[in-house]
């Protein structure tokens, strides 16, 4: 599963590098996703941008420490613009980890891994504020992967749409 995440994020990046050095690049600080939201968004071209986000969490339980960590990645693309508004689709990946209390009711409980891999596609709108400030709110479908790393664990799959109200807007402060 890790392996797929880091191919499908390198092969984003391949795909729009031949217009890195672009007139007019732009990117900012900002997220998309919530699960992820210190991020960058980066315009390689007029038309193609790479996201990047993560984020990250820890908990005390008692005698344990309960950790998580998220990685999401999304290659925007401009379908139509207006003065202030750009439409796009979105394609993206996000891979989250995460220490959960497993029981299985044989052994004491125990602490373990849960792991998450997604894949969507969601058509974002991005309305600039201020010059240098936008927000940005999205809809579309997703695909979901689940699995506790323990023994025997079996995945579950799922297929859904997704999207973003007022309290998941996504942001992004351009400052290069």
């Amino acid at each position: 599963m890790k392996k797929t995440l880091i191919s499908a994020a390198a092969l984003m990046l391949v795909m729009g590098a031949a217009s890195a050095h672009a007139e007019g690049m732009k990117g900012g600080l900002g997220f998309h996703n919530v699960e992820a939201p210190i991020g960058i968004r980066h315009w390689m071209s007029e038309q193609m941008a790479v996201d990047l986000g993560i984020g990250f969490s820890s908990a005390d339980a008692g005698s344990e420490t309960l950790t998580g960590f998220t990685i999401e990645a999304g290659l925007p693309i401009s379908l139509k613009k207006w003065d202030k508004v750009n439409f796009m689709l979105r394609p993206g990946l996000v891979y989250n980890t995460e220490d959960v209390f497993y029981d299985d009711g044989i052994n004491p409980p125990s602490k373990e891994k849960f792991n998450t891999f997604g894949v969507s596609g969601e058509f974002e709108v991005e309305v600039q504020l201020a010059e240098n400030f936008t927000v940005s709110a999205a809809h579309g479908l997703g695909f979901q992967s689940q699995k506790l790393d323990v023994s025997g664990a079996e995945s579950v799959t799922g297929f859904s749409t997704i999207g973003n109200n007022f309290t998941t807007i996504g942001f992004h402060v351009y400052l290069w």
